[in-house]
């Protein structure tokens, strides 16, 4: 549940942040959900997470806007899986 409010978090500012097209704060979003991500197993989300810092780093605006799109998704996935598997 910790994982759950912690990138829950994280992508409250990813959307603020790309409302306000902040590299800066993507860059760091993307790096402290990185481990965390790795840390439960949810290796896509971490690349994704990865992906997003180093593009926002490199100043690649559309890029790192459009890898921010898909991390809310991909955690709704995630979190619907650990939904289920705490259901059971």
């Amino acid at each position: 549940m910790l994982f759950i409010s912690s990138l829950g978090d994280v992508l409250s500012q990813v959307d603020a942040a790309v409302a306000a097209s902040d590299l800066a704060t993507l860059a760091a979003m993307g790096h402290r959900a990185k481990s965390t991500a790795m840390n439960i197993g949810a290796a896509e989300f971490s690349e994704q997470c990865l992906l997003l810092e180093q593009s926002a780093k490199a100043n690649q605006v559309d890029s790192a806007l459009r890898i921010a799109h898909g991390l809310r998704p991909l955690f709704d996935g995630i979190k619907a899986e650990i939904d289920l598997r705490l259901a059971s």
